[in-house]
């Protein structure tokens, strides 16, 4: 989804990302919490203008095979690295999240390329409804 996009599509989104002076590349949760001016702003839409807000916590996986996905649902996560964000992402980072409808799934950081304008390459695995 793109930028233009998100706004009028809010119930759809679950995380998105930004580029930050402090925490660098970030994945964020729409309900995260933002320090004073410091907010994502979708062309001039703040997030925390939003009617729909869906909370994604991140859990940050320690030790991870980066080929092995069965390893990150049933070891090695730090659960007192939960939060509405994963930031200062660098390429390997593993990330387990679970969103506010109860799909959790992970994320591998393939890469970060440029700063404010750059992008990021994920590696996203979720478990499949029943």
């Amino acid at each position: 989804m793109t930028v233009s996009q998100a706004p009028n599509n809010q119930a759809q989104v679950d995380f998105a990302y930004y580029y930050g002076a402090t925490n660098k590349a970030t994945i964020v949760s729409p309900d995260h919490t933002w320090a004073g001016t410091n907010e994502m702003t979708w062309g001039s839409v703040k997030m925390s203008t939003w009617t729909t807000k869906n909370a994604t916590k991140f859990f940050k996986v320690t030790g991870a095979d980066g080929n092995d996905p069965e390893s990150w649902w049933n070891e090695n996560i730090d659960k007192a690295t939960t939060d509405t964000h994963a930031p200062q992402l660098a390429a390997g980072n593993v990330f387990i999240f679970e969103t506010e409808r109860e799909v959790r799934g992970a994320f591998v950081v393939v890469s970060v390329n440029g700063e404010n304008a750059g992008t990021i390459s994920l590696k996203i695995i979720h478990e499949e409804e029943e």
